[in-house]
């Protein structure tokens, strides 16, 4: 089956998470996929999350590597998916999260490999009941296929991925040189979103995997006005880095409207807020 299957590598970027690594970890090696390497990059911890990783290193799909520096934790992203991963297909763990499903990557991979010149899979984070108008793209049960294009578009009509849930194609990220290097709160949508461009993308409603939420995370501790200004530089910031030859300056201009609608309710509500203030909008 390995030869069969194209290597996925795990990324565990980590810092001072010796509380939660161990579960990380191991809910990595209980994913029942047969051809995976898991990459524990960690940047400089100064508590005992070190220690901890090393005990699994008995099992020959467990790399551990240490920064000489801390790099931070976008650099650390970029830092492990240019240099230290060689699977074809890479997917993020932080160090604090977990997999509740041993069959989420292999569900996964299945669906990938059945599908042409797929570059995306994105697990559920938001989706809206749109969906249910896209039943001309339903591969299987509440799973759809996309053209990368359409995704990009509509991505705030039809919903967004958890960076967690997200498996995507190494070549392509190599290619764009961009992951993971927008230093913002949204470093994984800015690197991950522009990849669609460039082929099919499938976006599954199931989980798989659990975000740990603690007083630590980057995405909370951040105030909201931080959170929504981030968001909409790194919306404008996309848009300029790709130059979208294909959307009229219109439809630029309505993605970033959406695009705001978005990061506001995103942040503070769990729904679109009737109460948007129009004045946000660009004009």
């Amino acid at each position: 089956m390995i030869e069969n299957n194209p290597k996925v590598s795990i990324m565990i970027p980590t810092y001072n998470q010796e509380a939660y690594i161990s579960q990380a970890i191991e809910s990595a090696l209980m994913q029942d996929y047969d051809n995976i390497e898991i990459i524990i990059s960690d940047d400089c911890s100064t508590d005992k999350t070190e220690e901890i990783a090393k005990r699994y290193l008995s099992d020959h799909r467990v790399k551990y590597y240490r920064n000489r520096t801390n790099l931070g934790r976008v650099k650390n992203y970029h830092h492990t998916l240019y240099d230290l991963t060689s699977g074809e297909w890479i997917i993020n763990l932080d160090g604090d999260d977990y997999y509740t499903d041993k069959s989420f990557i292999s569900r996964a991979m299945n669906l990938i490999l059945s599908h042409e010149n797929v570059v995306c899979y994105f697990g559920n984070r938001y989706l809206t009941k749109k969906l249910d108008q896209c039943s001309q793209y339903l591969i299987e049960k509440d799973t759809y296929l996309f053209n990368g294009i359409y995704y990009f578009t509509t991505y705030f009509k039809i919903g967004g991925f958890a960076h967690l849930g997200t498996l995507y194609k190494r070549s392509i990220a190599i290619k764009d040189q961009k992951c993971y290097t927008f230093s913002g709160n949204q470093s994984d949508f800015h690197g991950i979103i522009r990849m669609c461009i460039y082929g099919n993308i499938i976006i599954a409603k199931e989980t798989g995997y659990k975000w740990r939420a603690h007083g630590n995370n980057a995405s909370i501790s951040i105030d909201f006005n931080k959170k929504y200004l981030d968001e909409l530089a790194c919306q404008r910031l996309i848009l300029a880095d790709l130059g979208f030859t294909f959307l009229t300056e219109k439809q630029k201009n309505e993605w970033l409207k959406e695009g705001q609608k978005w990061a506001y309710c995103d942040y503070r509500s769990s729904d679109c807020a009737p109460d948007f203030p129009d004045a946000l909008l660009p004009r």
